[in-house]
């Protein structure tokens, strides 16, 4: 019997090559989820087209989203914070410049990601025990069972698909954007720039008597209609397997070999009493602060210092120089609509990845923050600014970013310590980067903003792990090539916590893979 810890990428992906092989699988998860109410009011309007929805109803769908000028504090889903639920009670940690996110939610982290697809290049990953090709065979995999989205474009010869996709409706803003830089596509290209449309995991057709994306404008809120992916859609189909079963309401704490049989201790939160499981092998995915956190209490390991690679994050606002009329009432989707990938040896031995958002609401909310009663006045002024700004996030190679350094404190629910250290080389990567972008100004049509250009806390971005890396001859605090621990016979690690270093390009494909690629192979 095979036991997994976790229902978030890495665990429904490890799940699903276990269950394809014809192995029983039990899932342990604490697996909190949305409220009754709020999932009531979804009901009442995802069978409705947007002109239809009670505008009470999505005022309340959207509510307590903090927003400032860098971006949303914390992204909520429907107006609820449930992926967040129980992390201060249960797994508690202490940061000091650091913004490491958990999730304790049935999908994890899965629930508010922002969809972006991308496989890993050979060249940011040379560090690594094992390369592209072992790891291309698990992309197709998992995109036969998430759905991606996008265009057959440029990026396809660097960036391979590995799945047939669907197209989706850009905005006029991105469509004008990317037109320009189309007229200079052999001068950026000289320039280290390649670009391409984004890559979803969303389903934006109708199938399934399912209705397909209506330009609504709420993805950044929660698509009514669930069309953006999150693993509790393949733990659903995985549920009607009989060889899988899950279980929630537990919260793991520690695991032991003994012999050829791994013990879980956990907790079942639902009596608040410990309880016992017992398997042949455990794959560990709860997100890399949770499995290092388990790691550590199992190793007894209290007070030993562990060192989590990142991918620092970025922000640069672009202001065009020719307006787009009318972004506040177009209908768009609001997911990054374009990618942009940097490669510079004078920045960086490794891809820059940029992702480029057009208009969205909470840009406006920003304004009003920041200006309050005299938005109102500078209402034109303030239609054209947006009608011009286009917003780039991007991510840095973790070899140039910052460390997070934790250690756990001792006790049955001590603190997991974390301490994030800047790397002054990303702030330096960051300044040559919009100074490329302003050296380039005529071939984008656009200058960097002078102001709101800023790298983030270390954390900011979910592009972490490494506290236990892959190599082909682990010792302590390492694993080998499928995951398991330096000291460990049948305890596999399956999220990034295993990842030697983090690329920029998009970190949940490949912990996917990756899962997928340990879970075919033990």
């Amino acid at each position: 019997m095979f036991y997994i810890i976790g229902s978030g990428h890495a665990g429904v992906s490890a799940a699903v090559a276990l269950i394809n092989r014809g192995m029983k699988v039990t899932m342990l998860d604490v697996g909190f989820e949305l409220e009754k109410d709020k999932t009531e009011l979804l009901t009442k309007i995802n069978s409705l087209d947007k002109d239809d929805w009670d505008d009470e109803i999505i005022k309340k769908l959207k509510g307590n989203m903090d927003v400032h000028s860098q971006g949303v504090k914390v992204k909520n889903i429907y107006g609820s914070d449930y992926p967040y639920r129980g992390i201060k009670r249960y797994q508690p940690v202490k940061q000091n410049k650091s913004s490491m996110v958990r999730s304790l939610a049935k999908g994890g982290l899965s629930n508010v990601w922002g969809a972006s697809i991308l496989p890993y290049q050979s060249r940011d990953i040379n560090d690594w025990p094992i390369g592209i090709k072992e790891l291309e065979l698990h992309y197709r995999a998992v995109l036969s069972f998430m759905p991606i989205s996008g265009f057959e474009d440029d990026l396809a010869s660097e960036y391979p698909l590995y799945s047939s996709v669907d197209s989706f409706q850009i905005s006029r803003q991105i469509s004008n954007f990317m037109g320009d830089m189309l007229l200079n596509k052999d001068l950026l290209k000289g320039q280290g720039f390649s670009f391409g449309h984004s890559r979803l995991a969303v389903n934006f057709k109708s199938m399934n008597r399912k209705r397909g994306c209506n330009y609504c404008g709420l993805c950044l809120y929660g698509c009514p209609y669930g069309l953006i992916y999150s693993s509790c859609q393949t733990l659903d189909w995985l549920m009607d397997n009989p060889k899988f079963k899950y279980i929630s309401g537990v919260l793991v704490k520690r695991l032991t070999e003994k012999n050829d049989e791994v013990e879980i201790t956990a907790t079942d939160l639902n009596r608040n009493k410990n309880k016992i499981f017992k398997c042949s092998r455990v794959l560990l995915g709860a997100g890399t602060v949770s499995s290092t956190r388990i790691l550590l209490e199992s190793m007894d390991a209290y007070n030993r210092p562990v060192y989590f690679k990142h991918s620092d994050h970025f922000q640069i606002p672009l202001l065009r120089y020719d307006k787009i009329d009318n972004v506040m009432t177009e209908r768009i989707h609001t997911l990054t609509q374009m990618f942009i990938e940097l490669y510079d040896k004078r920045i960086s031995e490794n891809t820059i990845h940029m992702q480029c958002y057009s208009y969205n609401d909470l840009y406006l909310n920003v304004l009003n923050k920041m200006f309050g009663p005299l938005t109102k006045i500078f209402d034109k002024n303030i239609e054209n600014f947006l009608g011009k700004l286009l917003i780039i996030k991007g991510y840095l190679h973790s070899d140039i970013s910052s460390e997070i350094v934790g250690y756990l404190e001792p006790g049955s629910n001590g603190s997991f310590v974390l301490q994030g250290k800047p790397n002054h080389i990303a702030s330096t990567a960051l300044k040559k980067i919009k100074s490329k972008f302003s050296r380039n100004k005529k071939y984008f049509q656009a200058i960097p903003s002078p102001v709101f250009t800023k790298l983030s806390q270390p954390g900011i971005g979910n592009h972490s792990g490494s506290t236990f890396p892959m190599r082909k001859n682990p010792s302590e605090f390492e694993s080998d090539l499928y995951g398991r621990p330096y000291g460990f016979k049948n305890v596999h690690l399956i999220d990034s916590t295993v990842f030697p270093s983090i690329p920029a390009t998009t970190i949940s494909l490949s912990i996917m893979a990756n899962a997928h690629r340990i879970a075919s192979h033990i």
